[in-house]
């Protein structure tokens, strides 16, 4: 059965896991592969697709699958679960998602995303400000990643707030949140993404952001894989790697001034 949403097309694939190159199963949330999956494009409807998504999270026990290709599909595939999380609220619903970026290993710069979305209870309001940090087109994804690393092992927050406006930051945001849980999988961390709209305050000199909220489930202390390095030196390096990448960023807007 095939449906469309904007140029994207829909099929309920009895084997997802099955990628057309070959590779191993690129679906994250391993306790079962999503029965649902959606190709969007870079034209594909926002709206139909948040509400293809909330449908069948309604309906359905198992996850949804959305596949995108390029910054513009992930930007509108990113855009459709904020949307579809606005529609589920409704109902006292929640969603949380996580990406795996297909052939990044091999290709640093690839930008097709397998995102695995499931019904999840919806976030409570903060009681702190969490710690949050912006993307913009010259972060790079691993340096982002480090510092979410850093910040669920050293400082012991839940939450960590990505934001992020535009394709381009949007797909470097996701990407670091991909990479985050990659350096966390040793540590017994496990940090979904709740993704919404930014809703702009007083005074701020944008429309609309978006909000990668990822929220850690500990499963207690694990061991580091075999041949890894010890949490406390990946955290040095990973601290490192970003502030790294803070002070590129003055010097670059130094030079821009």
């Amino acid at each position: 059965a095939r449906a469309r949403l904007g140029l994207g097309r829909i099929a309920a694939d009895p084997e997802p896991i099955r990628h057309r190159l070959g590779r191993e199963n690129p679906w994250s949330m391993a306790e079962a592969p999503p029965a649902t999956v959606g190709n969007v494009a870079h034209k594909s409807d926002v709206r139909k697709t948040a509400g293809y998504v909330a449908n069948h999270l309604r309906s359905a026990e198992h996850a949804v699958g959305l596949k995108a290709a390029g910054p513009p599909a992930i930007n509108i595939a990113v855009k459709a679960l904020c949307l579809a999380r606005k529609y589920l609220a409704d109902e006292g619903l929640g969603l949380a998602a996580e990406a795996t970026f297909v052939g990044c290993d091999e290709r640093p710069f690839s930008n097709e995303v397998r995102l695995t979305v499931r019904t999840a209870p919806p976030v409570a309001p903060d009681a702190d400000e969490p710690k949050a940090f912006n993307v913009s087109q010259r972060s790079k994804p691993a340096a982002v990643a480090g510092a979410v690393a850093h910040a669920f092992r050293e400082e012991a927050t839940d939450v960590v707030v990505l934001h992020a406006m535009g394709a381009e930051c949007v797909t470097r945001g996701l990407k670091a949140a991909w990479q985050a849980q990659k350096f966390l999988e040793g540590d017994g961390v496990t940090a979904r993404i709740h993704p919404s709209f930014s809703v702009p305050k007083e005074g701020d000199d944008f429309k609309c952001k978006v909000e990668l909220r990822l929220v850690a489930t500990r499963r207690g202390d694990a061991e580091s894989p075999k041949g890894d390095a010890a949490p406390e030196k990946r955290a040095r390096r990973d601290s490192f790697d970003a502030y790294e990448d803070e002070e590129e960023n003055k010097d670059a807007a130094a030079a821009d001034a």
